[in-house]
């Protein structure tokens, strides 16, 4: 749709996740300022603040001096200020307290856009994940539901594929007899 084209994509990686040379303040806005819609940036940045108020306090910080959990909710918040439509979030609770880990996964529960999660972070994707993409030398498989239904589910199909192995087996043995 003409939305999704309007919008783009937002990644965290693991790493870099804030500007370190600039304050809190700048990072968020220039989170706010890469999206198309210019309005109402002020009005966001102090709705992130009333979300963390620790943030509004290291406003003039400079973001490399912030603990890492600190750069974690900066790299996250200036996400939710850009706008969207599609995230990549490689390992977003490493370093995250727990209030920001919370908050993290209400905001994507109600997130609109699409999410892709790169974590080892099993909680966190029972609390987050529709659906689990499993890439094993290059074949994609596919679970819709969270990160338990996959690993029961990826049980069930293995033992499937056993069972069928096995019965394949068995056959060969008696077409060799025969």
């Amino acid at each position: 749709t003409q939305k999704i084209v309007e919008r783009g994509i937002a990644l965290v990686p693991e790493g870099r996740r804030v500007f370190p040379n600039l304050t809190v303040l700048e990072n968020l806005r220039i989170g706010a300022y890469l999206r198309k819609d210019k309005a109402d940036i002020q009005k966001d940045i102090d709705y992130i603040y009333s979300l963390f108020p620790r943030l509004k306090e290291r406003e003039k910080q400079i973001a490399g001096t912030l603990s890492g959990g600190e750069k974690g909710r900066v790299a996250l918040t200036k996400l939710m200020l850009k706008k969207d439509n599609l995230l990549l979030l490689d390992e977003p609770t490493n370093h995250l307290d727990l209030e920001a880990l919370a908050w993290l996964e209400k905001y994507l529960s109600e997130y609109k856009g699409a999410v892709i999660v790169v974590s080892h972070d099993r909680y966190f994707l029972d609390q987050v994940a529709d659906r689990v993409i499993e890439i094993v030398d290059g074949h994609a498989e596919f679970y819709s539901g969270n990160y338990s239904f996959y690993a029961i589910e990826k049980e069930r199909r293995y033992q499937e594929q056993m069972k069928q192995y096995l019965k394949q087996e068995a056959k060969i043995e008696q077409l060799e007899a025969a």
